[in-house]
């Protein structure tokens, strides 16, 4: 299967048509962007387009696991939406010290705490990391 992504790069790319909108991560600030017109250059922050979020705004950064669990303090007043991915992750993780995936057990206000997961070797089953470490790379969307 074919690896899918969002070219990275200093100016949008790709044609501007009636039925193609590109989308683009600036390399300068690492912010989505779009073309929603379909036409024209006028170029929209991505997280504009979301609906029902007023003022919106994008964090992003970096985490340490410790213990199977971290809480990220994101800048934000009121966090919406939060994605995080493991950095050096290769294959299935056989221990609970291998975190694979984070997970988000809870968001307060511009708080988010995460939890690491490691699949079980013998069921393959996504299972709490009680010890584990891993770093991370995280973004969230809020006001």
């Amino acid at each position: 299967m074919p690896v899918r992504g969002i070219v990275r790069r200093a100016t949008v790319a790709g044609e501007v048509t009636a039925t193609n909108a590109p989308i683009y991560v600036d390399s300068d600030d690492n912010i989505p962007y779009l073309i929603p017109a379909g036409t024209g250059s006028s170029l929209v922050p991505f997280v504009l387009g979301l609906t029902g979020v007023t003022g919106a705004k994008i964090a992003a950064g970096s985490g340490v696991l410790v213990a199977g669990t971290g809480t990220i303090a994101t800048g934000l007043a009121t966090v919406k939406g939060f994605a995080a991915a493991v950095r050096g992750a290769t294959g299935f993780a056989t221990g609970a010290t291998e975190v694979h995936e984070i997970q988000v057990t809870s968001i307060t206000t511009g708080s988010v705490a995460v939890q690491g997961l490691f699949n079980a070797f013998v069921t393959g089953a996504a299972t709490l990391s009680v010890s584990g470490t891993a770093t991370f790379n995280w973004v969230a969307i809020g006001t």
